[in-house]
């Protein structure tokens, strides 16, 4: 014959060491372990762990990614010293382009200013008016082409004076 209430009881025995457990207990009285097996995970060494593997895989995250910065900005370094390098040497270049240009004005002025001064000693010999009138718009017109031409080399307006001053000085002490 079959006993009704052993029918109906569900089998309580523990997960872990087989042993029956009183009334479905939590935790059993032989090993003492929890019979929740969600519970069970829960204790400290499993959840440790876990937080513990967790941690490593976002400290490997993290450094993959500061590494990923930093190999960036080692890249826009080295980009920003070879752009620093070019543009050093090209104001190299055109620093000296301009000393040349200025150069080169100066004497061409020099040259043209006394050729003109030289033209207008021998007008004023010979008693022509018409060719001193002559000769002072050429000298007007030429001050206003090595101006030009100053101002095209010397783009600095204080510079441009200074060599300005220079050049009158040079032509005409």
């Amino acid at each position: 014959m079959i006993d009704e209430s052993s029918a109906e009881a569900p089998d309580c025995r523990c997960r872990y060491c087989k042993q029956p457990v009183a009334d479905c207990a939590s935790v059993c009285h032989k090993c003492g372990k929890r019979q929740n097996r969600l519970l069970d995970w829960f204790q400290f060494d499993n959840f440790s762990v876990f937080i513990s593997l967790v941690l490593v895989i976002l400290a490997y995250l993290q450094f993959k990614e500061a590494r990923e910065e930093r190999i960036k900005a080692q890249t826009a370094v080295r980009e920003a010293t070879s752009a620093r390098d070019t543009a050093q040497s090209v104001a190299r270049r055109v620093q000296g382009l301009q000393e040349g240009l200025r150069e080169h004005a100066l004497s061409a002025a020099s040259m043209s200013y006394l050729q003109l001064q030289a033209s207008a000693a021998n007008i004023v010999s010979m008693n022509n008016p018409e060719l001193l009138k002559r000769t002072d718009k050429a000298r007007d017109e030429l001050y206003k082409e090595i101006n030009t031409l100053i101002a095209l080399a010397i783009p600095d307006e204080k510079e441009r004076q200074q060599y300005s001053k220079t050049l009158m000085i040079r032509i005409d002490p």
